[in-house]
């Protein structure tokens, strides 16, 4: 710290620090060269504009309640990692703000701020022409994201704090189209720490850490902790999850001393940008329906070519309403082609309803990442027994409680992980995703990597269950780095068939597949032959999809082999189901998928699976209709 002056009284009237007039050390930008953002979480921008390298867009703050008896509360992002957060956990080092892990807000493409539309428009403006020429002209870049803050004193007797960014991201910022649409990127250029700030408190003996860009976003969350640990030594500093975007540019700091004749031209052009904004607001603001007013070039900056640019942006639009009505005409031209085909296929109606009526399922891994005794093997889901899944959460609630009590973490993390299993297996996927945070957040403290995986997939797969498949492929990518780092080949596996079955879902056949073959090779490794055939069968329906009917049957009969051999019996039904289904769709011969299918009924009958029986019987009734037919 900086020695204290010897006479307390005189405190206040030293000379301030010259270096604390860099805004990057003493931060205080004008008000109308940042925005603030607002319930966002600084790892997340991170990995969505660095290392996704994707664009994002502003919301402006929430309308009130239309309800006048309900009152809207809004309450401020800003929080502080202390000392005891390092051990404890804070909302940011230990994952996310409490109950966020099953939304999608923190994840989407828009940066929520607290103005409301017209406000965020005008500020929005303001930094566009601030920065836009810079970025432009390939200069320095001006408009930087701010993430995390250092709140010091300049010495102990210091009554107000000065505020410091931790982490900052060089940003470009484009308007699209419509004066009211901005969009923030990331420029490409190195992100950085605070180098002015590190330097002046090095002077002090503090070593800030220095921030290397990371390659996960995991690493926002360590130089967070590191920065704690290097200032907690003085308990009223504090390190404050800010998140703003502004310009910071120094150099203006000196335009008092520019010559006069410099400023005249500042000024002048201050007064044409000013001129520019009010045309642009009165646009951007106009009401719906109502005919923007057409800028005169007299209005314009002088030497500028904005008129020239907007007969080339009319004659673009032009252009682009003639494509238009032209595709229309095709897309009207290709209907009728399509009704005259149906019209003419129509005979055969009767054997095409019939033969859809027979589709091939998904083989998934298992829905629960449950755990597997050596050499043992899952059993077949059974039917919903509410009583005896009550009787078991009352028996894991005690074992909870007793863990509690005795500081047993390991017993703890199993109990929550049982009790999340039944609560999913009840369709009470919040509940589940409550105690599975609870376990993941005890098994990272304990660093027990092989429960901390298994939870991960268990939390993914409610994520896919919701709809969230972003989210639950993050969750399976971690699983699959902590199963790697501890060769852990069973996880291994299952991490890569569930992305696998994700990205086949996305409509991305290549890499599920690139994937399943990994599955493939290492289930064949460890003679995992359960995964092993959920793997064939999943490859044999890309297969199929792409065309490839007789690689598909090879890998279904590879599958019926094996799933005979350690008598998977819903894996049998499974492979015969689809074999059926080639035969049905590809070669239209329903005399040889018969069989298939009346055996497969007998097995999901014997084995009690109903919902297969129910599939199986519908199946069963049409393609016997259908061997009468032909």
């Amino acid at each position: 710290m900086v020695t204290p002056p010897d006479h307390p009284e005189d405190a206040g009237k030293k000379s301030p620090d010259p270096a604390l007039r860099s805004c990057l050390i003493n931060y205080r930008p004008a008000k109308t060269r940042l925005i603030k953002i607002v319930d966002e979480d600084p790892r997340e921008l991170y990995d969505i504009l660095v290392l996704k390298g994707r664009a994002m867009r502003f919301l402006p703050a929430k309308e009130p309640s239309p309800d006048p008896g309900k009152k809207v509360i809004v309450t401020s992002p800003r929080f502080t990692i202390t000392e005891e957060d390092i051990t404890a956990g804070s909302p940011l080092l230990s994952g996310t703000r409490p109950g966020d892990r099953a939304g999608g807000r923190h994840t989407d493409p828009f940066l929520q701020t607290e103005l409301d539309q017209e406000s965020l428009q005008k500020r929005l403006l303001s930094l566009y022409e601030e920065s836009a020429p810079v970025h432009e002209e390939q200069g320095p870049a001006v408009l930087w994201l701010a993430l995390g803050f250092l709140e010091w004193y300049e010495s102990p007797s210091s009554q107000k704090p000065a505020k410091a960014p931790l982490i900052l991201i060089p940003l470009g910022i484009r308007r699209e189209g419509d004066p009211a649409s901005y969009r923030i990127e990331w420029t490409n250029e190195d992100p950085v720490g605070n180098i002015p700030l590190k330097e002046k408190l090095g002077e002090q003996g503090i070593n800030l850490p220095d921030f290397d860009m990371p390659e996960e976003k995991w690493g926002i969350d360590e130089y967070f902790r590191e920065t704690v640990k290097a200032v907690k030594k003085f308990p009223a500093w504090k390190v404050l999850i800010d998140i703003q975007i502004a310009v910071l540019r120094p150099e203006r700091e000196k335009k008092e001393t520019a010559p006069a004749a410099e400023k005249e031209g500042v000024t002048g052009q201050r007064d044409a940008r000013r001129k520019k904004r009010a045309v642009i607001m009165e646009e951007a603001t106009a009401p719906a329906g109502e005919e923007k007013r057409q800028r005169p070039c007299a209005e314009k900056d002088p030497g500028e070519t904005v008129c020239a640019k907007d007969r080339e942006l009319q004659a673009l639009r032009s252009e682009h309403a003639r494509l238009r009505e032209e595709l229309d005409a095709q897309k009207t031209e290709l209907a009728h082609v399509v009704r005259e085909r149906e019209a003419a296929q129509r005979p055969r109606k009767d054997l095409e309803e019939l033969l859809a009526a027979a589709v091939p399922g998904r083989e998934e891994p298992d829905n629960l990442a449950r755990a597997i005794p050596p050499g043992g093997r899952r059993e077949e889901p059974r039917a919903a027994r509410p009583k005896d899944d009550d009787h078991a959460l009352d028996l894991l609630r005690e074992q909870e409680q007793i863990c509690r009590k005795l500081g047993n973490k390991e017993g703890l993390a199993r109990s929550l992980g049982s009790q999340a299993l039944i609560y999913r297996d009840r369709g009470e996927p919040d509940r589940a995703m409550e105690l599975f945070n609870e376990q993941e957040q005890i098994c990272r403290k304990l660093g027990n990597n092989d429960e901390l995986q298994r939870s991960l997939e268990n939390q993914a797969l409610i994520h896919r269950d919701l709809g969230e498949p972003d989210r639950a492929v993050e969750l399976f990518r971690e699983q699959e780095q902590i199963c790697r780092e501890n060769r852990n080949k069973d996880g291994l596996q299952r991490s890569l068939g569930n992305q696998a079955l994700i990205h086949r879902d996305l409509g991305e056949p290549d890499r599920a597949m690139e994937l399943h073959k990994e599955e493939e090779r290492i289930c064949r490794e460890i003679r995992n032959k359960d995964g092993l055939q959920r793997s064939l069968g999943n490859q044999a329906l890309i297969y199929r999809d792409n065309g490839a009917s007789d690689r598909a049957m090879e890998l279904h009969r590879e599958k019926e082999r094996i799933c005979r051999e350690i008598g998977n019996k819903k894996g049998i039904v499974l492979s015969l189901t689809n074999q059926a289904g080639i035969f049905l769709y590809e070669r239209q011969d329903p005399g040889e998928a018969l069989p298939l299918l009346e055996e497969a009924y007998q097995i999901a009958v014997s084995s009690g699976f109903e919902s297969l029986v129910r599939q199986l019987r519908m199946y069963l009734d049409k393609v016997q209709k259908l061997n009468e037919i032909r």
